[in-house]
């Protein structure tokens, strides 16, 4: 039986890589006593899937929007919490802990939440790392080490691991011997390097380097269009979970990505990454690790952080393949 007073759970973000970047705040929690249950959506739950320190993970069930608030509100009474922090900045995501009277409750004073939260912190800069930000609301609980950081990093499962080898295999690719490229971004065309940028660059890795391309359902038709007539380039994107992009990201020895979950993802597993920016900041969201290159174009408006661009995408444009080709070969070569 968990000591009384020490049952936490953190509300995970419902983004890839906010939810990656979040891993050190879970694991910060865990090192200073705290019994860890972690609280997510079906989608990222896999990211906590594992990890040291989580105590229990649970995933909210498929259903409308309030019907998971009740559930979620539900569960944080059936497993007795005295205290939850909530990472997402929505107000609905504040809520349970509200419905289920946690006595402490901590997040962001965002979405007009104040009153939902016990202890609500001022929205940081995002000048901030969004890792620092996460630390720095676990820290409002009172029992972590102030200097204190933990490396924690996403799991990858043998049999995950076994399927992606499997279907490697039947493309002709070995593991450890292909580059990655995951051409998507999930919140919207202004944090995408354009596709036709994407198929010069991997026409270019390609005649040394097998490439994979890979992403959501959503991403096939993108990643079919830089695909199309490319020898050493195939398209994996919609054909893994996300436990199988995990493993298909632990055995590439380069990826490249837009500032999106996936580059979190390889950063976590020690794997080289090549990061394009365009409307958002590498201060706020870039992948932390050894291995990590963050290619931007700085223009007059960026970081502006829209979803669409209203203007000619500059900061992209400016970003020419050969500069990315040559950030891969460099990663390729260390």
């Amino acid at each position: 039986m968990t000591e009384a007073g020490r049952r936490l759970v953190v509300v995970a973000p419902n983004w890839l890589g906010d939810a990656v970047m979040s891993l050190s705040a879970v694991g910060l929690a865990a090192s200073a006593g705290w019994d860890v249950v972690v609280a997510s959506s079906p989608y990222t739950a896999r990211v906590y899937w594992g990890v040291d320190g989580v105590h229990e993970l649970q995933a909210d069930a498929r259903g409308g929007r309030w019907a998971r608030i009740r559930a979620r509100a539900s569960a944080l009474r059936a497993y007795g919490a005295s205290a939850v922090v909530v990472l997402p900045p929505s107000f609905s995501s504040a809520l349970p802990a509200w419905l289920a009277r946690v006595k402490t409750r901590i997040g962001f004073a965002s979405d007009g939440r104040r009153a939902l939260l016990t202890d609500a912190v001022a929205v940081p800069s995002r000048r901030e790392h969004l890792s620092s930000s996460y630390q720095q609301l676990i820290r409002r609980l009172g029992k972590s080490d102030a200097t204190r950081t933990v490396d924690v990093r996403v799991v990858v499962d043998d049999a995950e691991r076994l399927r992606v080898t499997s279907r490697l295999a039947r493309h002709g690719v070995a593991p450890g011997g292909y580059a990655l490229v995951v051409p998507g971004a999930a919140y919207g065309p202004a944090k995408s390097w354009p596709w036709e940028r994407y198929r010069r660059a991997c026409e270019e890795i390609a005649r040394d380097t097998p490439v994979v391309l890979s992403g959501s359902a959503a991403d096939r038709a993108t990643c079919d269009r830089i695909a199309s007539g490319l020898v050493g380039v195939i398209n994996l994107a919609g054909e893994t979970s996300l436990g199988e992009f995990f493993a298909l990201v632990q055995s590439a020895r380069v990826m490249v990505a837009n500032d999106s979950g996936a580059p979190h993802v390889a950063a976590s597993l020690g794997v080289p990454v090549v990061t394009l920016f365009g409307s958002t900041s590498p201060a706020w969201t870039a992948p932390q690790g050894a291995h990590v290159t963050i290619v931007q174009h700085p223009v007059h408006c960026n970081p502006c952080f829209r979803r669409n661009c209203p203007t000619q995408l500059e900061c992209f444009n400016g970003i020419e393949p050969a500069e990315v080709v040559a950030s891969v070969r460099r990663a390729l070569s260390s």
